[in-house]
């Protein structure tokens, strides 16, 4: 039955996805400028890059407690290890955020790296969280808000098509929103095995730094 409801959500996240694929590449650049899609194109190749950040934190998670049942997860750990992974990905963002936007031409690539280290906190939070459920065998829960993702952004893709908005940076605001409810979907759903859980932020960091060492290789596997 787990797998019927895995397979399901996998593969409708698989399709809305696609669609939402084939409408901001095909449908998008036909309705902004040349320039504007350029600079969402800029977007997006940042976004694709910057988790690198997060030194492989999410993948040693992954790796280290995938296959476990549920019942056999150190919530203490985990949620340690979530925390000080926010806190030091936070300091980070805004260090190498700062570099990026001193480093910027003009404003509008400025806005960009704003943009783009708002979604990268965004990510690794909801990563982070997609990868334990994933890693215990519930991966409907991380396809539901892959789902809740695609949808809230192709509606508001649509919206500000409909209303003749072609200023790039409120899709990519919509972006940042849409990864955003799922996130919080996700720590919603997370929150039973958290809600009753001590944090040790020094157990965190030793923790963090082992799946860190662990996953490394695998967030550069991924990046090549």
């Amino acid at each position: 039955m787990e797998i019927k409801k895995n397979l399901y959500y996998a593969l409708v996240a698989q399709i809305i996805m696609l669609v939402v694929s084939c409408s901001t590449n095909l449908i998008l650049p036909k309705f902004v400028s040349t320039e504007s899609f350029s600079y969402w194109q800029l977007f997006i190749f940042y976004i694709t890059y910057i988790p690198c950040l997060a030194l492989g934190l999410n993948d040693g998670v992954y790796l280290r407690y995938g296959g476990k049942h549920e019942s056999e997860l150190d919530c203490k750990s985990i949620k340690s290890q979530y925390i000080v992974g926010m806190i030091y990905q936070i300091i980070l963002a805004i260090i190498v955020g700062g570099v990026l936007i001193s480093l910027a031409e003009d404003n509008k690539r400025k806005i960009i790296m704003v943009l783009v280290i708002g979604y990268y906190i965004v990510y690794t939070g909801h990563n982070f969280l997609g990868y334990i459920f994933q890693a215990i065998n519930k991966t409907y829960v991380y396809s539901k808000s892959i789902i809740i993702d695609r949808t809230i952004f192709f509606t508001a893709q649509i919206i500000l098509i409909v209303l003749g908005i072609k200023n790039i940076t409120f899709f990519s605001d919509f972006y940042i929103v849409s990864l955003s409810c799922a996130w919080l979907f996700l720590i919603i759903s997370i929150y039973p095995y958290f809600k009753n859980t001590p944090i040790n932020l020094m157990l965190g960091l030793s923790e963090a730094i082992k799946s860190m060492k662990i996953g490394i290789s695998l967030m550069f596997a991924n990046v090549c």
